[in-house]
């Protein structure tokens, strides 16, 4: 008995990403489904994760402009403890009730809606729907400086490929594949600037909150709902 118990814990535990050394079910981590060579198939078929790798086996079609992130390989973001990522494409975050942890698209939508309050959140009191917690603040604030930031840096090297192509484009040789990159190129610069200047208007929207006292606890509104200057801290 005590060793049929032990089994069954050994084939439960996986590692962070996934890995385990033992392939007793094909129902493997998170409850996705495992084969027989270890990978897991995620996105009824769409890629293949292999967890002693801890990365998937092809690159993500919405990487990395979209919500496959900037590495186009990495499982969860690099965050498999508190994502899952069933479809393959974008990362879940699995809400902790106790820390009250939410993900940065999330948090995003949040930080819109409340700077464009209708007439109800207007003539609502503040509660913890309609105001950020100093963690939910920092992650946020956080996720729109590294989104800025990256931005920038992948639109500098875009330009500096565009200048490349550009001057080898001028001999006949492979013109018009060079031409069709620096289109291409000039296209994701493009997106990568539309990026970068929403993240730096959502952090400038975000850095106009002010810290105020919700429950008896410290949290941070949009200055378009604070009504009571008594509910500000100090």
């Amino acid at each position: 008995m005590t060793k049929s118990i032990y089994n069954a814990f050994e084939w439960l535990a996986f590692t962070p990403y996934g890995y385990s050394a033992l392939l007793l079910s094909e129902l493997g981590f998170s409850g996705e489904y495992r084969n027989t060579l270890g990978l897991y198939v995620l996105g009824k078929g769409y890629r293949h994760y292999l967890p002693s790798l801890a990365r998937f086996m092809g690159p993500d079609t919405l990487s990395p402009f979209y919500e496959g992130g900037l590495n186009a390989y990495a499982y969860c973001q690099g965050d498999p403890i508190n994502h899952t990522d069933p479809s393959g494409h974008y990362i879940k975050r699995i809400y902790n009730h106790l820390s009250g942890k939410y993900n940065a698209g999330t948090l995003k939508r949040k930080l819109e809606k409340l700077d464009r309050p209708n007439a109800t959140d207007l003539t609502s009191p503040l509660s913890k729907d309609n105001t950020f917690s100093k963690r939910e603040f920092k992650h946020l604030e956080n996720h729109l400086i590294d989104t800025s930031t990256f931005s920038s840096k992948l639109e500098k090297n875009m330009t500096v490929n565009i200048q490349r192509d550009e001057l080898k484009s001028a001999s006949p040789l492979n013109k018009k594949d060079r031409q069709a990159a620096i289109l291409k190129n000039a296209v994701n610069a493009n997106k990568l600037e539309t990026r970068k200047s929403r993240a730096d208007t959502h952090l400038s929207t975000l850095r106009q909150f002010q810290s105020v006292i919700v429950e008896g606890k410290n949290r941070f509104a949009s200055p378009k709902l604070i009504r009571d200057p008594a509910s500000l801290s100090n």
